[in-house]
């Protein structure tokens, strides 16, 4: 389960701060997809970036708490937390092409994943993408 309860989401420039975000509260349960929708330069990326505790300490401020079951990543170690992101926390970027490693073949990052290949086919079938053995052949890159 994740409990996101963030007061504000600061910008931090010279001897000023700048509320960017504010009052953003939320759950999702286990087994729910969350979806966040806003025009362009509305804060989409800034929020999920507060969210996993990506926004760096010396140019934002993040004030509140979000708990994915049951820890609050936004106070837990940077080591347990890059340990929670790789197993718990995935997202779908906008523009997903110019995130891939271009040099990197697409079985790459399913194998990040850490999760049975039956698993990986429900998701794609799901999102009615092509099978896992079709996006993997031939040596695909993107």
């Amino acid at each position: 389960m994740l409990r996101v309860n963030l007061n504000s989401v600061s910008v931090l420039a010279k001897d000023e701060r700048r509320v960017i975000l504010k009052e953003i509260k939320f759950d999702v349960e286990a087994g729910q997809v969350y979806t966040i929708l806003g025009k362009n330069g509305s804060g989409k990326t800034t929020l999920i970036k507060s969210l996993t505790a990506l926004l760096p300490d010396d140019q934002y401020e993040v004030s509140g708490s979000v708990f994915l079951n049951g820890t609050n990543l936004l106070s837990t170690t940077n080591e347990d937390l890059r340990a929670i992101r790789k197993k718990n926390i995935r997202y779908v970027l906008q523009d997903i092409a110019n995130s891939l490693d271009p040099l990197k073949k697409l079985k790459y990052y399913f194998s990040l994943a850490e999760v049975e290949t039956e698993n990986i086919e429900k998701q794609l079938k799901y999102f009615l993408l092509p099978p896992y053995n079709k996006l993997c052949r031939l040596h695909s890159y993107d």
